[in-house]
């Protein structure tokens, strides 16, 4: 998908050594036609897209160069060498990562049509390329092994030898619920701390089955947490408390008893973090 945006485009030319946020910025886009680097009005709209994994690019009108192009995945704009762009990022921006599924672009860590769900997310893949853009990460899920390689962004099942495009895009706060943005926060808060992945938080259920914690929505059993949340609240304080609610109940998880209890009837189930 192409993206056509035809809004007033550059704001104030900057100093081209200026590379620096300022004032809690997240990001800022840029062009630079060999004059210096120009900060481009209503970049949110640009974050927006680049956002999504399945926007290609976009097309922006009213610039100093007519109509240009820039193609998100490379970066560049497109058919124009006398044009550059660039997205300056701050170390706080929380990242997701993509791979292309038979179904389109999917999140790794989310639950798969058959309800499975790998132990590799976004946060385990962040820290990996951190580590090493030029190299490559592999992960097991179910009986196959899998490569990504930072560099071509592209992972490969080791046996059958399928690749499939991956995409790493930031996180927008803007566009994602109260519930989301919280789960974008911890999950940035996690990857400044260097964690690869959090625990897995559990509670206990019928038959004394152990139920991972999962944020779903629009669901019989909305849910308004999951374990990176509770990993960053237990963080803060490991004797402390937390809220959360699950069908429109609240619910009360006490860390320093390891237990959740329904604040509307008081049942009490056990909790686990692993």
């Amino acid at each position: 998908m192409w993206v056509v945006f035809s809004e007033a485009i550059m704001a104030s030319q900057c100093d081209s050594s200026d590379d620096q946020l300022k004032n809690g910025e997240l990001f800022k886009w840029q062009l630079n036609g060999g004059q210096g680097w120009m900060d481009i009005a209503n970049d949110l709209i640009l974050e927006a897209h680049y956002s999504k994994p399945n926007t290609g690019g976009i097309t922006l009108h009213n610039t100093p160069w007519g109509a240009i192009s820039i193609d998100f995945q490379l970066l560049q704009v497109r058919h124009r060498l006398d044009v550059q762009v660039r997205r300056l990022s701050s170390p706080h921006t929380a990242w997701s990562w993509f791979f292309k599924s038979d179904e389109g672009w999917s999140q790794y860590g989310d639950t798969d049509p058959q309800g499975r769900c790998s132990k590799v997310n976004s946060a385990t893949l962040e820290s990996e390329y951190q580590k090493n853009q030029q190299g490559s990460y592999q992960f097991k899920f179910s009986s196959y092994t899998y490569q990504i390689t930072f560099r071509d962004m592209h992972q490969e099942n080791i046996r059958t030898g399928c690749r499939r495009q991956v995409k790493r895009r930031p996180c927008y706060l803007d566009t994602q619920s109260p519930v989301q943005a919280a789960l974008t926060r911890s999950m940035s808060a996690m990857s400044l701390l260097g964690l690869s992945s959090a625990p897995k938080w559990q509670f206990s259920g019928t038959g004394n089955k152990w139920h991972n914690f999962q944020h779903r929505v629009g669901t019989n059993l909305e849910c308004s947490t999951d374990s990176v949340l509770i990993e960053a609240e237990y963080r803060k304080n490991p004797q402390g408390s937390m809220t959360f609610t699950v069908s429109g109940q609240s619910y009360l998880l006490d860390f320093a008893t390891m237990t959740q209890t329904n604040t509307s009837i008081g049942t009490v189930r056990r909790v686990r973090r692993v």
